[in-house]
């Protein structure tokens, strides 16, 4: 459709290479896009975006753009209705706003409350550092510094993103000696109250993916009400 890419550079004077171009107009299932930073991806993403809409008719309310940050989400949005005034709001927001959002649902209807221990939470919820500080101290007797707190979260990070099983973990990989026990006391303290828990970050992915897995209806209704891109 080079209509569509003449279209854009006229008027907004946006000018993809040929690859970028195969990127926008290949919309028939999945498709990953590898490039270094300033590349142009963020373009290319806003581009395919206005490309579904236009030129493939899609609604724009069955587009989910995720990114990481808020700041991130914030400026997709503003590009977006920079290029494409007329085409309709697109839901723009952090992967981990969506989890929360698909969380949040599943644990609804299963009669669970939990508390996030990251992010802006309130004064009365243990943050995720304050956990770790306490079970550490518990556990070995001595304060744990800055450095050790930040070694230990991203250690339980990586073992969640990876969906990595206790019995799984190469033990020569661990940060130090004692990370494995930190986490499965982490993990422990965090579920002790069966009917409120609390979450971090990485937690809202887990279950947000268990819920899609194993919950028709949330499955059915998120995929009912966008298409994500």
């Amino acid at each position: 459709m080079s209509d569509f890419f003449e279209r854009q550079n006229k008027i907004h004077g946006v000018s993809l290479n040929t690859t970028q171009q195969l990127a926008v107009e290949t919309t028939e299932g999945p498709l990953l896009l590898l490039a270094c930073p300033g590349s142009g991806k963020t373009t290319t993403l806003i581009m395919r975006i206005g490309y579904l809409i236009e030129e493939k008719r899609i609604p724009s309310n069955r587009i989910k753009a995720i990114t990481f940050s808020r700041a991130a989400a914030n400026e997709m949005k503003l590009r977006y209705e920079t290029l494409f005034p007329k085409s309709g709001p697109v839901s723009f927001s952090t992967i981990h706003s969506l989890a929360f959002t698909i969380t949040s649902e599943f644990f609804r209807q299963e009669g669970i409350s939990f508390s996030l221990i990251e992010g802006e939470i309130s004064p009365r919820i243990p943050t995720k550092t304050q956990l770790l500080r306490e079970i550490y101290k518990n556990m070995l007797k001595e304060d744990c510094t800055d450095d050790q707190v930040q070694e230990i979260s991203q250690f339980i990070s990586l073992m969640k993103n990876n969906m990595t099983a206790i019995e799984e973990m190469d033990e020569t990989k661990l940060p130090n000696k004692e990370a494995l026990n930190i986490f499965m006391n982490y993990e422990a303290k965090k579920m002790q109250n069966p009917s409120s828990l609390l979450l971090d970050f990485d937690d809202l992915l887990v279950y947000a993916l268990k819920a899609l897995i194993g919950n028709k209806a949330i499955l059915e209704r998120f995929s009912l009400n966008l298409t994500t891109c």
